[in-house]
Parts: structure tokens; C-alpha cells; sequence
């Protein structure tokens, strides 16, 4: 691998001042220019704009920071196809105009791991802006990816050889490009390295954001069928509940482990039952028998939410209890919902 390659950050623009977007583009610019690492080309994928983008977009080109190619109005998607037609580099990254690299050294990091490692592939931890101001952490997980819970697509950079093996985006109704590559990158065992920080700040309320979570889950059971999922020997509302492990939150034990059984990737198989398995533990129930036989009470445990509930009879709600995620505070409440003691525990 060439110790120094060529990395392509693409960004899809398009009446970018109408949205109020122009400050943030301007910070997304600067973050790619001001990266300690110079072999970047950064493309805007400019959609003909009627509120002074195209403007904007020229302000930055006549300083040499990008290079712009212009895309009839299609969708996000098709643009930033369009960008892998045209990159030269030997990394594709897509960065969406209101997203920014948060360290200013975030790609001399990302190339030194693809070197480092040899990898098809790499990306980090993000930093999540939301709309409120406050910051929280996106922490990729790799082994999460089949199940729909996928890297933030604006910290990977990956091999313009595996994009172009691959066909580009695969652009087609029902399936969301992001997802179906990240799963075509597991399914084929491309090498990936972890930047184990957050190089990218995220912004939610963005173009990403704006997609709701049913539309996410119809992508990512269209994608997971199609991909894998019918050699497997699962129907199409099975793959449904693969997604965000479904499956183990709304359906019972049983269910699961006979689905985890049509899941033929052993890893996958595996990560699938360690989440199941980590809920039967949280989830323990108790069965309390009068004189050994008579079902008397049934203390059922949630430990991930702090939380133990008695039934009469396994079935009359009589009592709760529940410790808050600090551990300072103990709640007791009668029939489960009359709240009669409450114990605050202070830490000396």
C-alpha cells in the first residue's frame, strides 16, 4: 500500500443557504483544508442551487480548497455516486455539508491505521452535536453492523478498489447505500481498522437525521434479505427482527434462539445469542411457592433498568421496586404504581 495515498472527501451541496446551512458548510470546508495531512481532494457534489450556494461553492474552488462537479437534482445518494465517479483518490470518504472533522489530525490518523493494519477500510468514534447543544458519543461497534446498528458512514474511509468491486452505491428502492456497503464490507471479510476516538462531530437534524426510524428499518431489511439473508433461510419479516435485535426485545426466548439457529455466520450467530443471553440475565424471574407447590408470588427482575416487580398469584401487580442507574435513590411502590417510600442514599 502506498505509505502516503490519496484521500477523497466528497460533500453533496445543494441550497445549502436556504436551509441555514452556510456557516456549517463553511466549517466542514475549513476541517478538511486544515488537516495536518495535505494529500486530500475534497469534491463537492453541487445539485444547481437558487439561493447563492453555487456561489459559495465558487468562493472555496477559487481558492483551489475543492473541485466541483455539478449533478441534476436526483437525491443525496446519486450525488455522492456521482463523487465516486470522479475521485481520484485512493480512499472514498463521504461527508455530509453540515458534518466536520473534530481533530484537525483525524485523517493522518485514519491513513496511519490503513497502513498500519493493511486494512480495505477505516473509521472512528464520532462526537453527536444535537440540535440542543448538547454532545454525546457514537461508539461504532463493529459486531453490531449485520443487526442494523452501522458505523457513522462520515468517519469511514474506504478503498476506491472495494467501492468501484462493488459497484458504487447500490442505489435502489427500498434499501439504504450506507447500510448495504457496510454489510457487502462484513459479507466479503474486507480488513478494517477502529480509530478508537472521535475524529468526526456529527450533527443530528441533519439530511441523515431526517430519515425516521421505520424508513432506516425498511433499508436494513431490504438490504439483509437480499444480501444474505434468503441463503441463510430467512423470510423477510425474520431479517425485521434481526434489525437493533428486535427480536430479543418484543419476542419471547424460544423464538430467538430458534431464530439465532438460521443464522449461518458463526460470529454473527454468536453476537446474536450474547445479546439474548444478556437480557434472559437482566430479565430473571422468580417463582416464590407456598408450602413448596402453591404459586404464591413471582418477583420478576430488570436488572439493566434497575427495577423488581411482585405479582400475587404470578399475575396481581402488588409491589415495585426500583433503584435509580446512580444508585442513590430507592423507590417502593404499591400495586407497582402508588409510589408510598422513597430512600436516598448519600455516598460520604
Amino acid at each position: 500500500m502506498n505509505p502516503q495515498p490519496k484521500m477523497t472527501v466528497i460533500t453533496a451541496a445543494y441550497n445549502l443557504l436556504e436551509a441555514g446551512r452556510e456557516e456549517m458548510f463553511r466549517q466542514c470546508l475549513e476541517s478538511v483544508h486544515n488537516q495536518t495531512y495535505k494529500n486530500i481532494e475534497h469534491i463537492i457534489i453541487l445539485t444547481p442551487s437558487s439561493d447563492g450556494t453555487e456561489q459559495l461553492v465558487d468562493e472555496y474552488a477559487d481558492k483551489g480548497w475543492v473541485s466541483c462537479h455539478i449533478q441534476p437534482k436526483r437525491g443525496v445518494w446519486q450525488a455522492m455516486a456521482k463523487g465516486i465517479e470522479v475521485a481520484a483518490g485512493d480512499f472514498i470518504n463521504f461527508m455530509n455539508s453540515d458534518d466536520y472533522f473534530y481533530d484537525l489530525e483525524a485523517v493522518e490518523q485514519i491513513v496511519n491505521a490503513l497502513v498500519r493494519e493493511q486494512a480495505d477500510y477505516a473509521y472512528s468514534n464520532a462526537r453527536v452535536l444535537s440540535d440542543d447543544g448538547s454532545e454525546s458519543c457514537w461508539y461504532d461497534n463493529y459486531d453490531f453492523v449485520p443487526f442494523g446498528q452501522g458505523l457513522c458512514h462520515q468517519t469511514m474511509f474506504v478503498s476506491m478498489e472495494v467501492m468501484r468491486e462493488f459497484g458504487g452505491f447500490r442505489i435502489e428502492d427500498g434499501n439504504s447505500p450506507d447500510n448495504y456497503m457496510m454489510l457487502e464490507l462484513q459479507i466479503k471479510n474486507k480488513k478494517h481498522a477502529h480509530i478508537n476516538k472521535s475524529l468526526v462531530t456529527f450533527r443530528q437534524g441533519g439530511w441523515s437525521s431526517q430519515l425516521n426510524s421505520l424508513k432506516i428499518k425498511e433499508g436494513y431489511q431490504n438490504n439483509f434479505y437480499n444480501q444474505i439473508g434468503k441463503d441463510f433461510g430467512l423470510t423477510f419479516e425474520e431479517c425485521g427482527d434481526i434489525w437493533c435485535f428486535n427480536a430479543i426485545q418484543n419476542k419471547d426466548e424460544k423464538y430467538c434462539r430458534k431464530l439465532a439457529e438460521k443464522i449461518k455466520n458463526g460470529e454473527w450467530k454468536r453476537t446474536f445469542l450474547d445479546k439474548l443471553n444478556q437480557k434472559v440475565t437482566d430479565e430473571a424471574v422468580y417463582y416464590h411457592l407456598l408450602f413448596g407447590f402453591i404459586p404464591f408470588i413471582k418477583q420478576k427482575q430488570d436488572r439493566a433498568k434497575g427495577r423488581t416487580r411482585y405479582y400475587l398469584f404470578n399475575f396481581i401487580p402488588i409491589w415495585k421496586t426500583k433503584i435509580s442507574n446512580n444508585d442513590t435513590k430507592i423507590e417502593y411502590c404499591l400495586f407497582q404504581f402508588i409510589p408510598i417510600l422513597k430512600i436516598k442514599i448519600k455516598n460520604n
